[in-house]
């Protein structure tokens, strides 16, 4: 089943987050229940989700949904009865990524004889913490994988720690499953996984590139540019392979095409039903009234959901940049890019920090890219200076998972700045 050693440790290693995960995220919600704002399938998650319902059981038709079923779920999505559209502003991308787990659930529920509520039944709420567990876990190992190519095992586990647990993204893994951050991150780490593979590229590893690329289309709209910058950084440097894949393989290119674009199709199909046109913004008036005046201060330094007080690797990313510039500026300046890009565009939306979380949840997304200038920094200190460092991010790691477990989801302060909220998560 392994070749070697090193797939036995990496099997082990996925093995190990995959469990590990799910224990703490099933820990989580072990009283959560359903059809409250802690449950997995609520608000947001539920606007992300509700096309696997629509499209297995209900065909479609709003009128045929158990009554109450969006005011249950925390209004994610709306059920029109009149006209029967079932309308949700959030893209598909996350529910296509779950589909697999999504089946899997049906027929439990099938089994089981359950017939209440389907689609929203507990198994439900289970399988989508496991489809969530799954690629995470899965992210982190081709993570480890990537990173194992220039460190030590060890530092890239230190590398993998500070990233999980000197952030919020433990918390969009664990806590708020169900949002599409955590599937953005599994995406951008498989584009990663892809562009740097060393052997020569074949049928099936540009059909996973291309697959993958729409499937990051179809999760945030944002994602876009992640992904030119991405493509930009990588791709490059597999253009002359790709020519040659194209002159020898393209016919059966040109018959996969359809298939590992189905994902854009499918979005494209839903907002012809849902909006009488092929392209929409499904947004409505949500829009960006600072662009103008982009409130930078409060994305990155606001108590409640700002950045840099969940996520100091980000904070040493953006500012530690120069002195690492001459040896990997070439190679990392499209991150540093996006990190800006990314900000300016959060600080100019509606709602700066993007409703409840547990700080800015805009950035989990692309950890996996601002992952190698990270360790980029890491390097560019002295032996002593790594020690202090990794002491800063452990304790920050701490404080973290102390305030998380206190934090009821969202922000309950006056204002965005109330040190007295804050200083309660502490010591609550």
């Amino acid at each position: 089943m392994f070749r070697g050693l090193r797939e036995k440790r990496n099997f082990l290693f996925w093995f190990f987050c995959f469990g590990l995960l799910l224990f703490l995220s099933f820990n989580k919600h072990a009283k959560s229940d359903r059809f409250n704002y802690h449950a997995v399938l609520w608000a947001d998650k539920a606007g992300y989700f509700v096309f696997l319902p629509a499209a297995s059981y209900y065909h479609f038709d709003a009128r045929l949904f158990p009554a109450n079923i969006a005011e249950k779920t925390g209004n994610g999505f709306a059920l029109d009865r009149s006209s029967g559209k079932v309308m949700s502003k959030y893209p598909i991308g996350n529910a296509l990524l779950h589909s697999p787990f999504y089946g899997l659930a049906c027929l439990i529920d099938f089994w089981g004889g359950n017939k209440e509520a389907l689609g929203f039944t507990k198994t439900q709420h289970r399988f989508l913490i496991i489809s969530h567990c799954f690629f995470e876990s899965l992210a982190l190992l081709m993570l480890l994988v990537m990173l194992s190519k220039h460190y030590t095992r060890m530092r890239c586990f230190l590398l993998l720690f500070f990233m999980l647990f000197s952030s919020n993204v433990f918390w969009y893994f664990t806590r708020d499953v169900g949002l599409s951050h955590s599937s953005s991150f599994f995406v951008f780490t498989g584009l990663l996984f892809l562009l740097q593979k060393e052997q020569k590229s074949g049928v099936l590893w540009l059909f996973g590139l291309v697959f993958l690329s729409a499937l990051a289309l179809v999760l945030r709209p944002i994602n876009l540019f992640a992904l030119i910058l991405l493509l930009l950084t990588y791709g490059i440097d597999r253009f002359s392979d790709l020519l040659d894949l194209l002159r020898e393989k393209f016919w059966i290119l040109l018959a996969l095409l359809p298939l590992a674009l189905f994902p854009l199709l499918l979005q494209c199909l839903y907002y012809q039903y849902a909006y009488g046109s092929w392209l929409s913004y499904s947004y409505g008036n949500e829009g960006f009234p600072f662009l103008f005046n982009p409130q930078f201060l409060s994305l990155f330094f606001a108590l409640g959901n700002g950045l840099f007080p969940y996520n100091t690797p980000l904070l040493f990313v953006a500012l530690s940049f120069p002195f690492y510039w001459n040896k990997h500026g070439k190679k990392h300046w499209p991150a540093l890019a996006l990190f800006f890009l990314t900000s300016y565009i959060y600080a100019a939306w509606g709602s700066v920090g993007l409703g409840c979380g547990f700080g800015h949840r805009g950035f989990v997304d692309f950890m996996p890219i601002f992952l190698f200038p990270f360790a980029s920094f890491f390097d560019a200190l002295g032996r002593n200076k790594q020690w202090i460092f990794s002491t800063l991010f452990f304790l920050h790691a701490v404080f973290l998972l102390k305030i998380s477990y206190a934090y009821d989801g969202c922000w309950q302060g006056n204002n965005i700045w109330e040190w007295a909220e804050w200083w309660r998560l502490m010591v609550g």
